[in-house]
């Protein structure tokens, strides 16, 4: 069983960020935090996270927090 968290935001110059939480359950519990910041045909930033979800979703909301903070807020 596979559970995903997508959000894809876009501030005022068009830059674009991408946040995925995804946890897949298969014997054990892996958890992905993937991050994209960029325009549509540049990526700025990318960040990926492994591990157990507590860690994940904090480090997500964190992100997501940050992304709001630096005006990323028009959804896609």
């Amino acid at each position: 069983m596979n559970t995903d968290i997508n959000i894809k935001i876009q501030n005022k110059e068009g830059r674009i960020a991408s946040l995925s939480l995804i946890t897949c359950f298969s014997g054990t519990t892996k958890v992905s935090l993937i991050y994209y910041e960029g325009n549509k045909n540049t990526v700025y930033k990318s960040k990926g996270f492994f591990g157990i979800y507590e860690d994940a979703n904090e480090e997500f909301n964190t992100t997501f927090e940050k992304l709001k903070k630096k005006g990323f807020v028009k959804s896609l």
